[in-house]
């Protein structure tokens, strides 16, 4: 017989998933981070949102010296859309995002997140365009 608090984390785990999976996304972005290569990483993202109807939140970071801020206000609003909050940036961005979902009750995604999510978004409009 299975554990009941193993099956509870599991159920509980499934329905984070389907919630999740076609959650709003509000993304923390630090435009200046990655090299400059912020500007088309944030094109890519959109458009591949935009062609799975995907519902997506832009928060552009400036100033660095406001993205706690920016990560606070994502915060009650991803919660009211049931969102998931996503840090795309480096260091500063990921603590800041970390902190401000931290015993909000709200979904924290990392950067690696938006991979994981936009991927399945990505994929079949490529392959449709390829082999179309």
């Amino acid at each position: 017989m299975q554990d009941p608090t193993t099956r509870g984390a599991l159920d509980d785990a499934r329905d984070e998933a389907n919630m999740t999976s076609n959650a709003a996304l509000f993304v923390v972005f630090n435009i200046a981070a990655g090299q400059g290569a912020g500007v088309a990483a944030r094109a890519a993202i959109e458009r591949a949102c935009n062609a799975a109807a995907r519902e997506l939140h832009v928060l552009v970071v400036e100033d660095p010296q406001r993205t706690a801020e920016l990560a606070c206000e994502a915060v009650p609003r991803a919660r009211q859309a049931n969102g998931i909050v996503i840090a795309a940036g480096g260091d500063g961005t990921i603590n800041a995002v970390a902190q401000a979902t931290l015993g909000s009750g709200c979904a924290f995604g990392p950067p690696r997140s938006l991979i994981i999510i936009v991927a399945p978004m990505v994929f079949p409009l490529i392959l449709t365009k390829r082999y179309s």
